[in-house]
């Protein structure tokens, strides 16, 4: 049985679906999807579909090493790269939370998070230094 959350959520991706299929169809084949942070893989329906079909490869970039190998061995297709994209060529820090995918360059906010039911997820376990490489330099 269906709830009418599952049927909104049919429908409303349905037309989204149809239109990226539209669109991706007079773009050069194939488009590029570029994934910051791509721990855990494409999170994105429409943009899974149409990897599916071959019009558009995902470029990854995940500092995570491990997980960037899983990605790419998963997906032989698209391109991982193991480093973070931020503002200049060079290294920066990365703040590892308990909950990886809530890692970043910047520290979390203690003082605003004490405020919330998920404070933990952001507990700062390590600090690495790994490579960073401008957008433009991909």
């Amino acid at each position: 049985m269906q709830t009418s959350l599952d049927l909104a959520i049919r429908n409303t991706l349905r037309p989204r679906l149809s239109a990226a299929m539209t669109l991706a169809a007079g773009m050069p084949s194939p488009a590029y999807y570029c994934d910051v942070g791509a721990a855990g893989g494409v999170d994105n329906v429409i943009v899974e579909s149409l990897r599916q079909q071959g019009a558009i490869r995902v470029i990854g970039c995940e500092p995570d090493e491990a997980e960037c190998k899983r990605l790419g061995q998963a997906h032989p297709d698209d391109i991982y790269l193991p480093f973070i994209i931020g503002d200049r060529d060079g290294v920066q820090d990365l703040h590892v939370t308990r909950l990886r995918t809530c890692s970043s360059c910047l520290r979390p906010d203690a003082s605003y998070l004490a405020t919330t039911s998920y404070a933990e997820l952001f507990q700062v376990e390590s600090i690495v230094t790994l490579p960073m490489r401008r957008f433009a330099s991909l």
